[in-house]
């Protein structure tokens, strides 16, 4: 879909361009029949609403009952305009929306709407530009040029004449050689034409998108027997991955719901980022480092919290010096600190806090605190067994850190293997909280705002409303698949790990940003001391 900005700052669609594979060659997908059609603002169709509609009925035939489509960066709720479109169309629409981005859309159609076409971000399951992706998988098809400020500018969208400046188009995109033998091309052929020139672009988009997807799902069925169709994001994808391929029994991971969800949250941060000094002295030099890794390393070589969480009050550590698990302490940091360690929450602000307070922690981060001077008494938690093979995630780790190892950067393999082993951590620190989404009739919604916990209502100007509510049930909670303190224990041990570049003698700190360290000592003398 491509868009122009207008005046008053928003969006409007000018031009959608669809391909619907027609036949897949599994070894040569590149020349795979394409069906494409494209549809387009002013010379086809009166209005942005008129070319939206028509499109989606094209997708809403029969023929396509059941195909998935993949639209990229589609999530968020600027893909509000396309509800209004749908709805209008047809009155079954079944979205999962969670951070208010669109997940999946479920759209039915048809007599009795036995029909359904299902909508998908694929940006959401390959978090990159198309232009990235294209590069990184090495498609035939790589993404082009096109001058968007051009687009915003003009009034007249069949617009015929002379090509657009070079500062019309991206920055970076293209060199002043480049851009010349762009002209050159046109000087040749004739008057540049937008509506040619936007189609062109858009189809070669969708062309793109159509290779890096099949390359991408070809390699995953490969390399791990799983189907991506099964999954609409990376973190769900890294799951089923882990789950069908690495997963052990005598792993037992706990699914955590409920009021200990609800008290083990609170202690879920993230990276320790802070600014210490933002600017350094004269000709001084500064040193980066940057950790190799990180999350996948402390997920390949330290224990999780697993087994069946046991409730206890009063405090543990005096009777077992080495409990394992979470627990919520009062916490004195030491006056004398120069870097403090521990991180707590305040106005969904992580900061890292002299003085004393109160809140949730993972009982290794509070053993490795104790080392820098902190104090903690607790008050109650929750015990977890360690698991007994150091880490449930070696094998799954070791797997794709030596893949990434074997690969060329520029090799898809190598982008694989970097996405997967990222990814996985935070599917587990999940919300078991669902979301509900529904799209009533505005008549009926005075009847729905009664009884339920109304998350958001969004008007979408044909009658109807998505109304957002919360459910949290038994059955819900156990789709998901989380367990809050496995994320939990990935992000402290990995703040663990960085807390022994924060307090170093002698060593001036400036900055620190979850995996990096910025410091006025060079690695030597680090190993030195």
């Amino acid at each position: 879909i491509e868009t122009k900005l207008l005046e008053d700052g928003s969006m409007m669609p000018y031009c959608i361009c669809i391909c619907i594979p027609a036949n897949i060659e599994m070894n040569n997908y590149a020349h795979s029949t394409l069906d494409k059609i494209s549809f387009y603002v002013s010379t086809d169709y009166q209005n942005s609403d008129q070319m939206l509609e028509e499109a989606m009925k094209y997708l809403m035939q029969p023929k396509f009952s059941r195909y998935k489509v993949y639209v990229h960066n589609f999530s968020h709720f600027d893909a509000i305009f396309l509800f209004r479109i749908i709805t209008k169309l047809t009155s079954k629409v079944k979205p999962i929306i969670r951070n208010s981005k669109i997940i999946v859309c479920r759209v039915y159609y048809g007599k009795n709407d036995k029909n359904y076409i299902t909508f998908v971000d694929s940006y959401l399951l390959l978090p990159s530009s198309l232009r990235k992706l294209a590069q990184q998988f090495g498609v035939p098809q790589q993404k082009t040029v096109f001058p968007f400020a051009f687009v915003n500018k003009v009034t007249n969208l069949n617009y015929i004449g002379d090509c657009p400046k070079f500062e019309d188009f991206p920055r970076d995109s293209l060199t002043l050689q480049e851009y010349n033998d762009y002209i050159a091309q046109y000087l040749k052929e004739g008057q540049w034409n937008l509506r040619n020139e936007s189609i062109k672009y858009c189809m070669e988009d969708c062309i793109s998108l159509h290779q890096v997807i099949f390359k991408f799902g070809v390699e995953i069925l490969d390399m791990f027997q799983y189907d991506i169709s099964r999954s609409p994001t990376l973190p769900s994808l890294a799951l089923g991955i882990y789950r069908s391929n690495f997963l052990q029994k005598e792993f037992k991971i706990p699914i955590i719901t409920g009021h200990t969800y609800s008290d083990l949250v609170q202690g879920y941060l993230g990276g320790h980022v802070d600014v210490y000094y933002p600017v350094s002295d004269k000709n001084k030099k500064v040193y980066h480092y940057d950790v190799n890794s990180l999350y996948p390393y402390v997920m390949a070589n330290f224990p999780m919290p697993v087994g069946t969480p046991i409730y206890f009050e009063g405090d543990i550590c005096k009777t077992d010096p080495d409990a394992f698990g979470f627990f919520f302490v009062t916490i004195q940091a030491p006056d004398d600190i120069l870097c403090p360690i521990l991180l707590t929450k305040r106005n969904n602000v992580s900061i890292a806090p002299k003085g004393t307070w109160k809140g949730m922690y993972f009982s290794e981060e509070l053993y490795n605190a104790e080392k820098y001077g902190y104090k903690f008494e607790v008050e109650y938690g929750y015990l977890f067994e360690k698991s007994k093979n150091v880490s449930i995630f070696k094998e799954y780790v070791n797997y794709l850190y030596s893949l990434k190892k074997k690969s060329n950067s520029k090799d898809s393999r190598y982008t694989i293997s970097k996405l997967l082993m990222n990814s996985l951590y935070g599917r587990f620190g999940m919300s078991p909280v669902m979301e509900i989404h529904e799209v009533i009739s505005s008549f009926d919604s005075q009847f729905w705002l009664s009884d339920k916990d109304i998350i958001n209502v969004i008007d979408l100007c044909n009658g109807k409303e998505l109304v957002s509510f919360l459910e949290q049930t038994n059955n819900s909670s156990k789709k998901v698949n989380i367990s809050i303190g496995i994320a939990m224990a990935i992000t402290a041990y990995a703040r663990i790990h960085m807390s022994q570049y924060l307090n170093l003698p002698n060593c001036k700190v400036y900055y620190t940003d979850t995996d990096s360290v910025f410091l006025d000592k060079p690695k030597i003398w680090l190993v030195k001391n």
